[in-house]
């Protein structure tokens, strides 16, 4: 959570400089692939900002990368927005089937 906390700052999310925009989004990209679905689901369930920050900056995180997706003039950071928002999908299917694989446990 610290970095995507780092990442919120304008100073690097919108930077004037694309490399510094580019650095953003590969460093958003290694967060997403060091969650653990685990956690990711607990913050998804939780859907609160303020008990769970992760659940904040990954809302957050998403609504950048779009935005960076379609509207940033650099085509490499578009194209690092478009990896992450993938990443990101797959780190939330994850997260559901944790989800999905607890439900069952209980339900049994």
């Amino acid at each position: 959570a610290a970095m995507l906390e780092l990442l919120h700052q304008p100073s690097l999310h919108a930077h004037q400089q694309p490399f510094v925009r580019r650095c953003a989004l590969l460093a958003a990209s290694q967060v997403l692939g060091a969650l653990p679905s685990a956690h990711v689901a607990s913050a998804l369930t939780s859907g609160d900002e303020d008990g769970d920050p992760v659940f904040g900056r990954l809302k957050w995180l998403h609504e950048w990368t779009d935005k960076v997706r379609r509207e940033d003039a650099d085509e490499h950071c578009r194209m690092l927005a478009g990896s992450c928002m993938m990443r990101q999908a797959q780190l939330t299917e994850g997260a559901l089937h944790v989800v999905d694989s607890g439900a069952g446990r209980m339900s049994n």
